[in-house]
């Protein structure tokens, strides 16, 4: 009978992963967490025959004793761990010296190629959506962007940086002997059966160029919109309202609020065969077989004529990844009026704003009342990590931020291995969904938003600061992330509170 084991509240002992190389380790489908006297100790998720276990003696020439832990806690701990000691490895056998071209090709397998594929193999396997590799006067940081948010997950020698910076260049055929202006480039990476895009952006600074990644898999499976974090009445809204057959829906938020994730998770919903559907974007983010896709490059292409041609293509819906200026708000919308229905994004704080943007570009008022069919704001919020969520008291202050009197307590999550100590695990939206009735496009003249808000709130519209405070209700996130969020509702909250976030 083997006995359970949870390897997050044991302290592990590291020494011992000398003995085992990963490869090992994942053959025998073990984690090396112990050592004592005579006896080595092994997590494990399987069972093990006693031929594997002979072979195991005879590798480690101790005894071994399994203990059964869950095959997450397997995956993550193992990752974790070699990795940290195999760059190590690697650190420590370098010199910093130069290194030939040659060495530095992308065929070629030698030290300083494997710690940068070890970098990005990480930050893949980690779920981040960009690594940052930045030079400062005396070493190198590594930090990976992982739900929204940077955390430093390597400090690298300084001596090192040169060798690094030709490698990446050298990946993804950038100008190695520039290194004073601005530079963008492509690296195409195979981690675990899947083919990613790594696009580079590099910027001088006084220490050195600092290189920022934006991970994209390839052919990456879309969510569907019920997978978004809508709820069930909100899910049927859209899915009524992209049967439409035109009309003009906008989602609006900062960067980095979701918008594009859920402009092709509507895409994906409506990719028929007997539909023709047409997306133009700068540049492509995600490539969806069965729809046309335009990337607008560096040229003389704009928005505006990329959309003018795409009319002419006989599409019956059309996704425009930003409306940027007028030229694109005037084809989008009229588009919209003729036949096609139009899904594009804008960046504006909440719903009852995007009115005010179209008409601040110029576009007539009119035009938008017959155009505009539905406004979803959004943000993403991180989830608290369920393994180390916490029950706690709110403090005086944080009631009075949320301004909701019945609430006593809430949750936050300690930190732990599997949310990389940060006490979040995932993220999910928060929204305000506008549907664009008879009352709301009457009062648009008034050109306030604040009045037209007012109303899409008495006709329904449960707010995004609203839904917000839901959230934390009901424990997924916390009144952090509240803050953080939605602090353009609460600036003289944050004026007057000495919070500490």
């Amino acid at each position: 009978m083997i006995n359970k084991i949870d390897l997050d509240s044991i302290a592990i002992n590291t020494k011992v992963m000398s003995m085992l190389s990963k490869e090992v380790c994942e053959e025998y489908s073990i984690f090396p967490y112990d050592i004592r006297n005579n006896e080595i100790y092994l997590a494990t998720f399987t069972e093990h025959t006693n031929e594997e276990i002979n072979r195991l003696r005879f590798i480690l020439k101790k005894k071994v004793i399994f203990n059964l832990c869950t095959i997450d806690q397997f995956k993550i701990y193992l990752d974790k761990y070699y990795e940290e000691i195999y760059r190590k490895q690697i650190v420590k056998g370098l010199k910093g010296e130069e290194y030939p071209r040659k060495e530095l090709d992308k065929e070629v397998k030698g030290p300083i190629i494997s710690l940068v594929d070890s970098i990005f193999r990480e930050g893949i396997e980690k779920g981040a959506s960009d690594i940052h590799i930045e030079p400062w006067k005396d070493r190198i940081t590594v930090r990976y962007r992982i739900d929204g948010v940077l955390n430093i997950f390597s400090t690298l020698p300084k001596n090192l940086y040169e060798v690094i910076a030709t490698r990446i260049k050298v990946m993804a055929n950038m100008d190695i002997t520039n290194k004073y202006t601005p530079e963008d480039g492509e690296i195409n990476l195979k981690v675990k059966e899947h083919i990613y895009d790594l696009r580079i952006s590099t910027m001088p600074t006084v220490h050195g160029e600092k290189f920022v990644l934006r991970i994209l898999q390839r052919n990456a499976p879309l969510l569907n919109i019920n997978k978004l974090g809508f709820t069930p009445k909100d899910y049927r809204i859209l899915k009524n309202i992209l049967k439409f057959k035109q009309g003009l829906i906008i989602i609006t938020g900062p960067t980095g609020s979701g918008k594009t994730t859920t402009l092709y998770s509507m895409i994906n919903e409506l990719n028929e065969e007997t539909r023709n559907i047409v997306t133009v974007e700068k540049p492509v983010e995600c490539e969806v077989e069965g729809i046309n896709q335009v990337s607008i490059g560096e040229g003389s292409a704009t928005y505006g004529n990329i959309l003018k041609a795409v009319l002419r293509q006989d599409p019956d819906v059309i996704m425009v990844g930003e409306i940027i200026d007028k030229e694109t708000a005037e084809v989008a919308i009229r588009a919209s009026l003729t036949g096609h229905l139009v899904l594009t994004t804008l960046h504006t704080n909440d719903a009852s704003s995007a009115i005010n943007r179209l008409t601040n570009m110029g576009i007539d008022g009119d035009i938008i009342k017959s155009s505009l069919v539905l406004v979803i704001a959004q943000r993403l919020t991180r989830l608290i990590c369920e393994k180390c969520k916490v029950k706690y008291k709110l403090s005086k202050e944080e009631k009075k931020l949320l301004a909701m009197d019945r609430i006593e307590e809430g949750y936050r999550g300690t930190g732990c291995i599997k949310c990389n100590s940060t006490g979040y695990r995932g993220r999910t939206v928060a929204y305000e969904i506008m549907i664009m009735g008879k009352r709301l496009k009457e009062s648009m003249d008034s050109g306030d938003s604040d009045i037209l808000r007012n109303i899409a709130i008495e006709e329904g519209m449960i707010t995004m600061n609203e839904y917000f405070k839901e959230l934390v209700v009901e424990g997924s996130t916390s009144v952090e992330e509240y803050y953080g969020n939605m602090q353009v509702y609460n600036i003289e909250k944050a004026l007057g509170v000495d919070y500490g976030v």
